[in-house]
């Protein structure tokens, strides 16, 4: 009787497919609710101690962001590389989801930017940051969001 030969590759497929099932995200996935008329760049800070926790809805974190375009929550986000976050854009009075297009390819209203600060992968990320707007709008800012926020009387 011979025994079955395992090659590499399949010892590799079978623990992809091992880590794969027992995957979850490590952090509960964002909704954000942009209101009608926002534009340019948002910016959510995490763990703020004296801010409120972001309200959990449906399996989201619900991020309400205001007209100012900056929120702070004293929820925290850990590695969100997997994590399915929502982008929902209010307009004509009912809420469209945004795609982000980091190539600019779509045409119209967009998420053009979206990325969070942190120290290491798989460590808490300080704060998110994205850019609302067409890629033209996009293209016209001449500051980051941090630039941007740094300059807001409400960072201070």
């Amino acid at each position: 009787m011979r025994c079955p030969v395992v090659t590499w590759t399949s010892s590799i497929a079978l623990a992809f497919l091992i880590l794969a099932s027992c995957a979850r995200p490590f952090t509960t996935p964002e909704q954000w609710l942009i209101p009608e008329g926002f534009r340019g760049w948002a910016k959510l800070d995490y763990y703020v101690p004296q801010a409120p926790p972001l309200p959990e809805v449906n399996g989201y974190k619900v991020v309400h962001l205001p007209r100012s375009g900056y929120l702070q929550t004293s929820s925290g986000r850990v590695d969100a590389m997997f994590s399915k976050d929502k982008y929902l854009y209010r307009t004509g009075g009912r809420w469209r989801e945004l795609q982000f297009d980091p190539k600019g390819i779509e045409t119209g209203l967009q998420l053009s930017a979206i990325y969070e600060m942190k120290e290491r992968m798989f460590e808490k990320s300080n704060y998110k940051c994205l850019f609302v707007g067409t890629k033209e709008e996009y293209e016209s800012v001449h500051e980051s969001c941090e630039e941007h926020f740094a300059a807001t009387p409400l960072c201070k």
